[in-house]
C-alpha cells in the first residue's frame, strides 16, 4: 500500500476526498494549500508527516487535529506567521523554507521532543528566527539556517 505521497494539485474537493481513501498513508507533501479547510479533508488520517508547498494558509490552527505528527514542513507559504498551534505535537523535525511571514517562532522553544529545525531563505522579520535558532542549538537541537534579512 502506498504509505508516502508527494503531489501538485488544484486541490479540488475530488482529488482531496480520493487521497483521503489512502488508508496506509503516513507522508503527505502537497500542494498549493489554499486555505485550513484544505485539512479537514484528511481528517482522521494517521500521518507521521504533513507538509505543505506553496498557498495562501494564514494560519496553522488545523494542523494539531493530526496528533500523530512526527515531521511538519511548509515551502513558498507567505501567509501564515504564528508556528503556536505546532506546540502541542510531538514533533521531532520541522522546516520551513521560504517562508517570508513568520514571526512568532517561539512554539519551537516549548517542543521537547524537538530534534531538527530548518529554516531555508525565509525571511528573518526582527531577527526573531536566529533568536529562536540560538536557544534551540543551546537546547540541543540541530538547526540549519539560511536566513533572508
Amino acid at each position: 500500500m502506498l504509505a508516502k505521497l508527494e503531489i501538485g494539485t488544484k486541490g479540488t474537493k475530488q482529488v482531496f476526498l480520493e487521497l483521503a481513501k489512502l488508508p496506509k498513508l503516513r507522508e503527505l507533501r502537497f500542494g498549493p494549500v489554499k486555505d485550513e479547510t484544505t485539512l479537514a479533508h484528511f481528517d482522521g488520517m494517521p500521518l507521521d508527516v504533513l507538509a505543505f508547498n506553496r498557498g495562501g494558509i494564514t494560519s496553522l490552527r488545523a494542523v494539531p487535529r493530526f496528533t500523530k505528527l512526527t515531521g511538519f514542513g511548509a515551502m513558498s507559504c507567505h501567509a501564515f506567521s504564528d508556528l503556536g498551534p505546532l506546540a502541542d505535537l510531538a514533533l521531532r523535525e520541522v522546516w520551513f523554507n521560504t517562508c517570508a511571514g513568520i514571526r512568532k517562532p517561539d512554539a519551537l522553544l516549548a517542543m521537547k521532543t524537538l530534534e531538527r529545525v530548518t529554516f531555508w531563505g525565509c525571511r528573518d522579520n526582527g531577527g526573531v528566527l536566529v533568536k529562536v535558532a540560538k536557544k534551540l542549538l543551546k537546547n540541543g537541537v540541530k538547526v540549519e539556517t539560511e536566513l533572508l534579512a
